[in-house]
């Protein structure tokens, strides 16, 4: 819920679509913002423990997140864009084209 920071869903969205983290902007329940505004964002945690994610890869994507998040999406020296890359290039989506 990014209401409390004052953040709207869609434009933290587009910045971490920038840094290669793909997420939905979704609309809460008592959501204050209305349509097409909305609070939420939703992460596909089933896509990445198909992709083989364990406990110790969710807890970098936590950290990245939660980084990206505090810096409302925004990466200006690039490191965050460069963990995701170091984090997804050891997990291909798909290891026969990789």
């Amino acid at each position: 819920d990014l209401a409390p920071g004052g953040r709207e869903a869609r434009t933290t969205l587009g910045r971490l679509n920038k840094i290669g983290i793909s997420a939905n902007a979704i609309a809460l329940a008592y959501d204050p913002r209305v349509e097409p505004a909305c609070s939420g964002l939703r992460f596909g945690a089933m896509a990445l423990a198909c992709r083989g994610f364990g406990r110790e890869q969710f807890a970098q994507v936590a950290d990245i997140l939660s980084d990206a998040l505090a810096n409302g999406g925004e990466d200006p020296g690039g490191s965050l864009a460069e963990r995701v890359a170091e984090l997804t290039s050891e997990m291909p989506l798909y290891r026969h084209l990789a």
